[in-house]
């Protein structure tokens, strides 16, 4: 049996690799996620892969009340 395990997400998306951390700035991504799905743009889902390093769960929180579970995963 093979460890390697296969994700499938519909492109396009745009994908950033990294621990989650405040320091990081990631929550300006999500702000500007935020400001280009209430335009309407045509914008790709963010993943974001990483494991949740320091203030990362402020980031997850941020996505959760900005509503943006759908474009930001």
């Amino acid at each position: 049996q093979s460890d390697q395990v296969k994700y499938k997400h519909p492109v396009p998306y745009l994908l950033s690799v990294g621990r989650l951390e405040g320091r990081k700035n990631q929550s300006f991504l999500v702000d500007l996620w935020g400001e280009l799905v209430s335009e309407d743009y045509p914008i790709p889902d963010l993943l974001l892969v990483g494991r949740v390093g320091y203030n990362g769960e402020q980031i997850l929180n941020h996505i959760k009340a900005a509503k943006l579970e759908n474009k930001i995963i």
